[in-house]
């Protein structure tokens, strides 16, 4: 068993769903035992979709990294920015530490 542990960063709703879930860790990753922390920069497009990601902390493991990017651009979603005149605008989120750990 084991757990992801993300705190989502200004979410669209008071109260999100988890974003990543046990299933979402990479089999290859667990049979290797691979563990790490992530930190992503996101680009938000000014609908609060996620349009890039670029990773700040490296995990050690390259498929922890590209996973846990690809599960936030498909998945994550922000309130959008606005500049000074109420215009939606594209930001950047910096993640809090995302955790891949296995837990037995």
């Amino acid at each position: 068993m084991f757990w992801l542990l993300l705190a989502a960063a200004q979410p669209a709703t008071p109260h999100p769903k988890p974003i990543l879930s046990y299933e979402d860790y990479p089999p290859v990753a667990l049979r290797n035992h691979w563990q790490g922390t992530v930190i992503a920069d996101l680009t938000i497009s000014p609908e609060g979709s996620v349009t890039a990601c670029r990773i700040i902390e490296s995990s050690s493991h390259e498929v922890l990294d590209d996973a846990t990017c690809n599960i936030l651009i498909k998945r994550a979603k922000f309130s959008p920015a606005h500049d000074s005149s109420g215009k939606r605008i594209e930001d950047h989120v910096r993640t809090p530490p995302i955790n891949w750990k296995i837990v037995n």
